[in-house]
């Protein structure tokens, strides 16, 4: 199995190579340690319909919540749910103000430090 900051590297590099072969114009790019996640529901990582149900379902509530990131960075967990990388912040206290913003929108959300090395 990957260690979480071989997964996020492999992350960054695919969506690094959507940024240059699109026309999309790139988001800024951060390296911040705290990331903000919206929550979603849980799936079967076995059934792909129902993990892509999980991801648009989650991907409506962000937009009724007023989050559209410019990339959708999915982020895998061990109890199979889908998560979205909501923000980046070099500052925890920053990150904690931005999640509990969200959960006031009715956003489930949850904070991670980041793996980076």
């Amino acid at each position: 199995m990957h260690q979480a900051h071989e997964i996020e590297a492999l992350i960054n590099g695919m969506a690094l190579t959507v940024r240059t072969t699109s026309d999309l114009p790139a988001p800024a790019k951060s390296t911040g340690r705290w990331w903000v996640l919206l929550c979603g529901e849980a799936f079967d990582p076995q059934d792909f319909a129902q993990r892509e149900q999980a991801r648009e379902t989650l991907r409506k509530q962000a937009a009724r919540g007023g989050i559209t990131p410019a990339e959708y960075v999915w982020i895998w967990d061990e109890g199979h749910t889908a998560q979205l990388l909501a923000k980046r912040f070099d500052d925890q206290e920053l990150a904690e103000k931005f999640a509990q913003n969200l959960t006031e929108r009715g956003l489930r959300t949850r904070l991670i430090e980041s793996w980076n090395d």
